[in-house]
C-alpha cells in the first residue's frame, strides 16, 4: 500500500484503480467481466447468425409477396371498379376460380 493510514497518500503518490478496489472483491470483478465478455461473445455470435439468416429470408417473403400481388393486379381489368354490381360479381367469381386453379392440391 502507498498510504500511511488507510484514505490518506503520501505526499505525491497517486492511488491506482486497484488499490482503491479492496483485495477481496478484486476476484468477483474479475470474475463477473470474464462471464460479461463471454456473455457479449454469445450474444454477437447469435445476432450475426440471425441476420445471416432471416434477413434474406425476410427479403425473399418480401420480394415474393410483392410479385404476386403485381401478377393478380396485371389480371384485374382496367374498369374492374366501374363495373356494375352483377359483373363486380361476375368478375369475383372468376378471380376466385383462377385462384383456386393455381393453389395446388393439399398432400394427402
Amino acid at each position: 500500500m502507498r498510504t500511511t493510514r488507510p484514505g490518506i497518500l503520501k505526499q505525491g503518490m497517486e492511488q491506482t484503480a486497484e488499490e482503491r478496489i479492496p483485495q477481496h472483491l478484486l476476484l468477483p470483478i474479475t470474475h463477473l467481466k470474464y462471464k460479461l465478455s463471454v456473455s457479449y461473445s454469445c450474444f454477437l455470435l447469435f445476432a450475426t447468425i440471425y441476420q445471416a439468416i432471416y434477413t434474406p429470408l425476410i427479403t425473399v417473403l418480401l420480394v415474393t409477396s410483392l410479385l404476386t400481388v403485381m401478377e393478380a393486379w396485371n389480371y384485374l381489368p382496367k374498369n374492374a371498379l366501374s363495373l356494375p354490381p352483377t359483373h363486380r360479381l361476375e368478375f369475383l367469381e372468376g378471380a376466385v376460380s383462377f385462384a383456386k386453379s393455381t393453389i395446388p392440391p393439399p398432400c394427402r
